[in-house]
């Protein structure tokens, strides 16, 4: 409920949407999931960037900003799933050797 720090999560937001909206310039992404602890304070800052977004990028009306719903978890799982990636690509890569020797 302090004012002074609702203003400056809003003012953080505003400076992460110009960066958010360099990248969404030249990815062309649909979606802007944002996540980590910071995001607790996620209505604040998450009003700061949409707001900057909407301002800095060419198309502004076509890509979402949202705040993760992964919480603490995402980190975990993000690394799981990267684990599993590399493991299919490396199974797949044994395999096709084994069938070329």
């Amino acid at each position: 409920g302090d004012a002074v720090s609702q203003r400056i999560l809003r003012q953080v937001g505003q400076h992460l949407g110009v960066g958010l909206s360099y990248l969404i310039n030249v990815l062309d992404p649909e979606l802007v999931v944002l996540g980590g602890r910071v995001m607790e304070a996620s209505d604040f800052i998450i009003e700061g960037a949409r707001a900057s977004v909407a301002r800095h990028t060419l198309r502004s009306s076509k890509v979402e900003v949202v705040a993760s719903t992964l919480g603490e978890r995402a980190s975990l799982m993000g690394s799981v799933i990267g684990a599993m990636d590399q493991a299919v690509r490396s199974y797949r890569i044994v395999a096709t050797a084994d069938r070329l020797a």
